[in-house]
């Protein structure tokens, strides 16, 4: 049981709202500022923008593939564009080493890449979410509900902060240690890892070229067969269809779709598996379920519900045929006059 009908609708269709305005005021800054907007929305403060911690948590959270509105640009915290002690360090002149790294070892890089985003989210901003959803959630439901889905979100955050490495001290080093990762980003981009190529490319504006690029992009991540990479197609997939209002719900559905589609290929998606984890501790009402379909389908009203179903269903069906040819082409435009 979740919360009466009509008030989780009305919650559902906020959200909606929040994330939809949040889209249109992302700037050069990118997706940071929207997490920023979003957190101060949902907390009722603003964060300091000065403080490398602060600084490490929204780089984290800008890279994290469970807000459904991240944008696949890269986004540079405050202290990496010259503010704050961490660009004061002497340090931080310490060049990043480049080594030229192999496929496998590209894909291996973007896998402790996420890993250390993952660690960041957990150790300093999942927290942030227990009072929103002890008021907005669990209060809503029975006692007994209630205390498993708080004690499977718990465990969610204690299984994605397991042996994490401690952040460093030292302003400097932690410098260092991000212009690294953002080195380690571009070998595994020049080694041609689909999620590093993403990751890089810049969708601040969006022009034919760029619509071209990342559409023969999101073809590659699609052949190379891994779920963990198919997975992630559905940011990148609702940025090519969020052409204009009437088009931007339907564009965030494409989202748990391709999520869903990864779980049908292969991707562990039960409760405890790593997708799961991430959607539980970042989004509302994903933690009760047996694994990632049944937490989503608490999420969304049925007549959502069903068309992530309807495009899920789709998809599979095409790609199991070999009949992927058009599959990111553009929604069709409405015929004029209406219906």
């Amino acid at each position: 049981m979740s919360m009466p009908g009509p008030r989780r609708v009305r919650v559902m269709l906020l959200l909606l709202a929040l994330v939809m305005l949040g889209w249109i005021m992302v700037d050069t800054l990118g997706q940071g500022h929207l997490r920023q907007w979003l957190s101060a929305e949902l907390e009722g403060e603003e964060s300091s923008l000065s403080s490398p911690e602060e600084a490490d948590r929204r780089q984290a959270e800008a890279e994290s593939p469970g807000w459904p509105t991240r944008t696949a640009a890269v986004v540079l915290p405050e202290a990496e564009k010259g503010h704050g002690p961490v660009a004061a360090s002497p340090d931080s002149d310490h060049r990043p080493t480049i080594t030229p790294l192999s496929l496998a070892e590209a894909r291996a890089v973007m896998r402790e890449r996420q890993r250390d985003i993952d660690c960041q989210i957990s150790r300093t901003t999942s927290h942030r979410w227990e009072d929103y959803r002890e008021q907005n959630e669990w209060h809503w439901l029975p006692a007994e509900l209630a205390e498993a889905d708080r004690r499977s979100w718990h465990d969610a955050i204690g299984r994605l902060s397991q042996d994490c490495v401690p952040v460093p001290e030292n302003p400097g080093l932690r410098w260092q240690l991000r212009r690294q990762r953002d080195a380690n980003l571009q070998a595994a981009a020049e080694a041609g890892d689909p999620l590093a190529r993403l990751r890089l490319e810049p969708l601040r504006e969006r022009t034919p070229e760029t619509e071209a690029r990342v559409r023969a992009l999101l073809y590659d991540m699609l052949l190379s067969g891994d779920p963990e990479v198919i997975a992630q197609i559905g940011l990148a997939d609702m940025w090519l269809n969020s052409i204009d209002g009437d088009q931007t719900v339907a564009a965030m559905l494409r989202v748990p779709a391709w999520q869903l589609l990864a779980c049908d290929l292969g991707l562990d998606c039960r409760q405890g598996s790593l997708i799961f984890d991430r959607e539980c501790t970042q989004n509302l009402a994903a933690c009760s379920g047996v694994d990632l379909a049944a937490s989503l389908r608490q999420r969304y009203p049925d007549t959502m519900w069903n068309q992530i179903q309807t495009l899920r269903e789709e998809w599979l069906q095409r790609i199991r045929s070999g009949q992927i040819a058009g599959l990111f082409d553009p929604s069709p435009d409405p015929p004029p006059g209406g219906p």
